[in-house]
């Protein structure tokens, strides 16, 4: 199982969007399809690989989702058993995800500013 990341024992609350493999994977697909299709960049000049490494790659995003889906709720219980002041928020579908958003949850440490895009080389 991955180490938390340093500064997670400073976190005061995870919010676990546990949501069925059905959506992950169909939202993982969806996304992968349309980047590769339309060759976006996705960092560092980098573009998702031709479709077919997904049969050879082990770690291609798309067998990621499918193999890790299963030992999420496993990390995030062990994280709350190792820090037990931490709130989890388990948001198990999109709509709950919305509605907790919706309810004004107050994101203490995060940013709610929008992303900043990248100018284009002209």
């Amino acid at each position: 199982m991955p180490q938390p990341r340093a500064g997670a024992e400073r976190a005061t609350t995870i919010v676990f969007l546990d949501y069925s493999r059905t959506v992950v994977m169909a939202r993982v697909v969806r996304r992968t399809l349309r980047r590769r299709i339309r060759r976006t960049e996705l960092w560092n000049g980098n573009r998702e690989a031709p479709l077919a490494t997904m049969l050879t790659d082990r770690d291609h995003i798309i067998r990621w989702a499918w193999r890790t889906h299963p030992t999420w709720r496993g990390q995030v219980a062990d994280a709350a058993s190792r820090h037990p002041s931490l709130d989890v928020v388990r948001l198990a579908n999109p709509r709950e995800a919305e509605r907790w958003l919706a309810a004004g949850q107050p994101a203490v440490g995060a940013s709610t500013a929008p992303p900043k895009r990248r100018l284009r080389d002209a």
